[in-house]
């Protein structure tokens, strides 16, 4: 299925809390990112975007990736995770788990279930931009 796409594509960034959304695309800026970043309150919201995505005519890009908080109502990280890696068109979407802690068990559900990256909340702009450009294979920026 061909999916219209911008010349960017966005960083998708999933995180029930508004305050924790701000300093993440903060960060994500800081660490010089082109695209385009689109939040969203939750798994709900976010599947609803990437279904919609697939839609012919519906004028949304398919993330880069994608930046999901852990702890969040309805549907947490790990259940976007789940959903992301069943679904053919996202199976190697990169996912980046945003977490609040290092749990260790959390660490290690992460990683079985499909997850790129494990960051705790707030990893630098040099550690944002590394995972970015492996993930997004973004060229460096010019000056």
């Amino acid at each position: 299925m061909m999916v219209r796409q911008s010349s960017s594509r966005p960083v998708l960034l999933v995180d029930d809390s508004q305050e924790d959304t701000f300093l993440m695309k903060r960060l994500l800026r800081s660490a010089g990112v082109p695209d385009p970043i689109v939040s969203l309150d939750g798994g709900e919201e976010a599947m609803a975007y990437l279904r919609a995505a697939l839609e012919p005519g519906a004028g949304l890009s398919l993330p880069c990736v994608v930046f999901c908080d852990i702890k969040m109502p309805v549907q947490n990280g790990f259940d976007l995770l789940t959903w992301i890696r069943r679904q053919e068109a996202f199976r190697t979407l990169p996912f980046v788990m945003l977490t609040g802690g290092d749990v260790p068990s959390d660490r290690k559900l992460a990683r079985e279930l499909g997850a790129n990256h494990f960051l705790v909340k707030y990893p630098s702009a040099a550690v944002l931009k590394q995972v970015i450009d492996e993930v997004c294979g973004n060229e460096p920026a010019d000056g």
